[in-house]
């Protein structure tokens, strides 16, 4: 079977990366010409405030089926989901991959024999990261966390490799920093989630765009997410919202000194969880709304 794939690219400031990328994507195709009926591929720039728009418009010069979505800063998770929204329906797979060149081209061949075995996502690790000691065991760490907390098995939950089944993406709906999370989020809606070991090149041109504190922000967003797919429906949320609510409100009332400190500590982070829940399914109506 031949697939129509599209390939995003989210990237801030890849100036030099760009056409180096594109020619590697072109070998890959040409590679896998047997399982690529057709290509598509989106350079989305988030920001960026270098030649990243330039370099992209040289390509789309050369090739009809490059596309640019130029955007202000808005974060990875949005510029994704701006990016799915732009695939063309009769589009079968749909790959991700970061515009730094540390992601392979090469290896899209082998995520398309993943899906083939029955996946409906397939997400890269790197079995071999070109990091230093420490952010290597931040990540293994961050990934262990996760496993635990969500119950699944994989290596690298956030590797900027993937590659989804169309129906997926259709789902798919993400903001803040739930790009780190879309393993979790397609699991929980029921698909089958798997992964391979991908090879991981060294940065040519600029520097990482993240550091070390991601993987703190991403342990606290992690018990965000598990809150939220705890309340799917409204009923549980307003049912927890009623019980929990009353049950801190009288502890209050009763409470004295340090017990009182805990508990007002207790409520923030209760509001903190519901203004989050609701900022969720905000978001879904939203976007239910403008697909409509």
């Amino acid at each position: 079977m031949k697939y129509k794939i599209a390939v995003l690219v989210p990237c801030y400031n890849e100036e030099e990366s760009i056409a180096e990328l594109y020619k590697r994507l072109k070998d890959a195709f040409s590679k896998f010409k047997k399982k690529i009926s057709s290509y598509s591929i989106y350079f989305i720039s988030d920001g960026s405030t270098d030649n990243t728009v330039s370099e992209v418009k040289k390509v789309i010069k050369k090739d009809s089926n490059v596309e640019l979505l130029d955007l202000k800063k808005s974060g990875k998770s949005i510029a994704l989901q701006v990016g799915f929204s732009m695939i063309k329906d009769d589009v079968d797979l749909v790959f991700m991959m970061d515009g730094d060149l540390q992601d392979d081209p090469k290896e899209i061949g082998r995520f398309i024999e993943k899906i083939e075995s029955g996946y409906d996502l397939v997400s890269g690790y790197k079995k071999i990261r070109l990091d230093n000691l420490e952010k290597r065991t931040a990540s293994k760490v961050y990934n262990k966390s996760l496993n635990i907390i969500f119950g699944m098995n994989l290596h690298d939950h956030n590797c900027g490799f993937k590659c989804f089944k169309k129906e997926v993406v259709d789902r798919l709906k993400i903001y803040d920093n739930l790009h780190r999370f879309i393993t979790v989020l397609v699991n929980d809606m029921g698909y089958k989630v798997g992964e391979i070991d991908v090879e991981h090149h060294k940065r040519m041109f600029g520097k990482s765009k993240y550091g070390l504190a991601r993987y703190f922000i991403g342990l606290k967003d992690a018990l965000r997410i598990k809150f939220i797919l705890s309340h799917k429906n409204w009923y549980s949320y307003i049912k927890d919202i009623i019980i929990n609510g009353i049950i801190l409100v009288l502890a209050l009332f009763i409470s004295k000194n340090l017990f009182f400190i805990v508990c007002t500590f207790l409520i923030a982070i209760y509001v903190f969880f519901i203004y989050n829940i609701c900022k969720y399914k905000k978001f879904n109506l939203d976007i239910n709304s403008v697909k409509k």
